[in-house]
């Protein structure tokens, strides 16, 4: 199954946020880290199901060293959908 990657970030007085950087604008945030996850995984059905009904192409997954090119890397979780097809790897 194709996952896409959720840069997961958390600041000292903020809540866990989740962005989404193959989707730009899908970016989320819940109190918890487990909130955060689930929130982030149902926008992203969502999302892939709107642009699926538009019948517009998904963009392929990109690698983590794409999403977050820096040395610091954040805490990371593959995102999947029912609406994805399998991928053989991602870009980047």
């Amino acid at each position: 199954m194709t996952s896409y990657i959720g840069l997961i970030r958390k600041d000292t007085h903020s809540d866990f946020g989740v962005d989404i950087s193959d989707f730009p604008g899908c970016v989320i945030a819940g109190a918890t880290l487990d909130a955060a996850r689930h929130i982030a995984q149902e926008a992203l059905e969502l999302h892939i199901g709107s642009v699926v009904e538009d019948g517009e192409d998904l963009p392929a997954p990109s690698s983590l060293k794409r999403s977050w090119p820096t040395q610091r890397t954040p805490t990371q979780w593959p995102f999947s959908s029912p609406y994805l097809k399998p991928q053989t790897a991602p870009r980047g």
